[in-house]
């Protein structure tokens, strides 16, 4: 990567993940909003890939107020930590959901947006025993979902120059 790719790189993960923050923080703080939301879980790879710059095609990002963390396996560890440098690189020992349980109950997260419309079944339970676990027995689950406006080709084309896109549609439980 030359020095120019990553400077650009630096500077636009680190302005949407600081424009991601003022969303949350803009979502938290609407009274017609029932719950608030302590942390992003962003699964899908176009949206990993927008947010952090980083463009493996293995990884899980975390965003709260004071933590952006990217879990990546062994093979692009190295790679994740050149090209998202505003983000945290961290390789899982075992389930990636376990590590992001854990880093989320370091940092009191309670209530976890989610992408939905990407997440499996399974992914899920598995990451609400993880949190739940990592909380010890406090109830700590994600409660909070991102639902695409439209579930389409179209819908995913433009997403990944959409701005903010996946932080608009969330909705809670």
């Amino acid at each position: 990567m030359t020095e120019l790719n990553r400077d650009h790189s630096a500077g636009v993960g680190a302005t949407r993940l600081a424009a991601l923050r003022r969303h949350l923080a803009s979502l938290n703080a609407d009274p017609a909003r029932t719950g608030s939301i302590d942390a992003i879980l962003i699964t899908q790879a176009d949206n990993r890939r927008y947010l952090t710059g980083f463009t493996g095609s293995a990884g899980q990002v975390l965003v709260s107020a004071t933590d952006a963390v990217i879990f990546t396996d062994f093979r692009y560890v190295e790679q994740a930590s050149v090209q998202a440098p505003a983000f945290t690189v961290v390789q899982p020992e075992g389930s990636p959901w376990v590590a992001i349980a854990r880093r989320a109950s370091q940092h009191g997260v309670a209530h976890l947006a989610i992408e939905s419309d990407d997440m499996t079944v399974d992914g899920h339970q598995r990451l609400v025993a993880s949190m739940a676990a990592a909380a010890a027995g406090e109830g700590a689950r994600p409660t909070a979902y991102l639902s695409p406006p439209v579930a389409s080709g179209r819908y995913r084309r433009r997403r990944r120059s959409t701005p903010r896109r996946y932080a608009r549609a969330i909705s809670c439980c």
